[in-house]
């Protein structure tokens, strides 16, 4: 049984703030800290586990939606990283 998300990982929080400007609204960059942190601590990183440990969700396809519905500026977002 794996752990429940219950807060983004100290290192998404220290550094996660530089892609803010990459979402159009605070819940688009909670989302997109809860995936980096599911990443990060679960073993099972399929986005379906991930949305099932996520304790701040009561609806567990929000995590989905974010991925297929995002228009935000996905070459800022994937060149950031980079550049800093």
């Amino acid at each position: 049984m794996q752990l429940p998300i219950v807060q983004p990982t100290p290192i998404v929080l220290k550094y996660g703030d530089e892609f803010r400007s990459c979402f159009k609204d605070c819940r688009q960059f909670n989302h997109f800290r809860n995936y980096l942190t599911g990443l990060m601590v679960l073993e099972n990183k399929r986005m379906a586990n991930i949305a099932r440990c996520l304790l701040e969700s009561a609806d567990k396809t929000n995590l989905s939606r974010f991925f297929q519905n995002h228009h935000g500026n996905k070459s800022r977002l994937m060149t950031d990283g980079y550049s800093k």
